[in-house]
C-alpha cells in the first residue's frame, strides 16, 4: 500500500475544531454550574458529585482537544502526519461524546436542561410590569 500524501485541508479542519469542542466543553460545564446553583438556592440540594463529574469530564476534554490542536499544528508545521489521522479523528470524536456526557448526569442528578424562561418574557414589554 503507497504512503498517504500529506493533507493540510484535514489538520487544518482539526485544528480549527478543536478549540470550538474545547470551548463548548468549557460553556456546557458552566452551564450545568448555573443550573445546579439555581436548584440548590430553591431547594437548598447541592449536587456536588453531578458538579465535581462534570467537571473531570470537561477538564478531560480541554486537555484532549488541546492535544489535538498542538498535534494538528504540529503536522501542519512540518508537513508531515506526527501521528496517524486515526488518532487525530478519535480525539475529536471523543471530545463531541465528552461534550453530551454532563448532559446524561444532569438526568441522573435530577436538574432540568431544558431552558429555562421566566413567563414574563413571553408578555409584550407593557404587559410585564403589570
Amino acid at each position: 500500500m503507497a504512503a498517504e500524501k500529506f493533507n493540510d485541508t484535514f489538520w487544518a479542519a482539526i485544528a480549527a475544531a478543536a478549540p470550538v469542542i474545547g470551548l463548548a466543553a468549557a460553556v456546557t460545564m458552566q452551564q450545568n454550574w448555573d443550573r445546579a446553583t439555581k436548584r440548590a438556592s430553591k431547594e437548598g440540594a447541592f449536587p456536588a458529585k453531578f458538579l465535581g463529574a462534570t467537571y473531570v469530564v470537561a477538564f478531560v476534554n480541554v486537555l484532549l482537544q488541546t492535544f489535538a490542536l498542538g498535534l494538528a499544528l504540529e503536522s501542519l508545521s512540518k508537513r508531515e502526519d506526527l501521528f496517524g489521522k486515526r488518532v487525530a479523528i478519535y480525539l475529536e470524536w471523543i471530545g463531541m461524546f465528552l461534550i453530551f456526557l454532563p448532559i446524561v448526569f444532569s438526568f441522573f442528578a435530577g436538574i432540568d436542561t431544558a431552558p429555562q424562561s421566566d413567563p414574563r418574557d413571553l408578555q409584550p414589554p407593557d404587559k410585564a410590569d403589570e
